[in-house]
């Protein structure tokens, strides 16, 4: 069976994770960081428009390798949250034109009678 590649390293006193920001938003990543304040020391670096990488220090003791898998959770269940948040919706290509609003029906005879008791 074929290990599957990990974007985690695991230190004596920390975790660093690697996160690719062309499949998580970066607002999705400072997101689950933000939700993480209270459990580590957090510290973000890398370049926004291609990875970023995440060092989670435990304020307390805890396992490394299950926080930093927690971490992926979290982003995985805001990308699951916010539709938004996911870059897998594709812009309309330049010859695309978004659909025109539905016409207006044709007024009922009730609205009709009261625009002709309103017309002068």
């Amino acid at each position: 069976m074929e290990k599957i590649k990990t974007y985690m390293t695991v230190n004596k006193d920390f975790v660093c994770l690697e996160v690719n920001t062309e499949v998580y938003p970066l607002h999705a990543v400072y997101k689950a960081a933000a939700s993480f304040i209270e459990k580590a020391y957090i510290f973000l670096d890398g370049d926004p428009t291609h990875k970023i990488s995440i060092e989670l220090k435990p304020k307390k003791r805890a396992n490394l390798e299950s926080l930093g898998r927690e971490f992926y959770n979290t982003l995985i269940s805001i990308m699951a949250e916010d539709p938004s948040e996911r870059k897998d919706t594709a812009p309309l290509a330049p010859s695309q034109k978004p659909a025109d609003p539905p016409l207006p029906s044709a007024p009922s005879d009730e609205e009709q009678m009261m625009i002709r008791e309103l017309s002068p």
